[in-house]
């Protein structure tokens, strides 16, 4: 499987989830898992992660949005920032 994104927003069980460039499956044994390297969202993102990789069991994932890269990602953050500001 491949995305047409570079940049994948997952949301996983209980409110987790990452976003991430370079999307690609791997397993660990029988057990597949959506790896790629954690981005800076913004302030109250998971700032700590960034630039690491991210192993999210497959099976925990409840929803994935594809992004053309992380600029686009940034620019849809900042136009709902503006629309919340209102």
């Amino acid at each position: 499987m491949t995305f047409e994104g570079n940049l994948l927003v997952v949301n996983t069980a209980h409110g987790g989830g990452a976003v991430i460039e370079g999307p690609e499956f791997r397993a660990i044994g029988p057990k597949p898992f959506l790896v790629g390297t954690s981005i800076v969202t913004d302030d109250k993102g998971l700032v700590w992660t960034a630039g690491s990789r991210i192993w999210i069991a497959v099976d925990a994932i409840e929803t994935i949005t594809e992004i053309s890269d992380a600029a686009e990602y940034r620019n849809r953050l900042a136009v709902h920032r503006d629309k919340r500001d209102l």
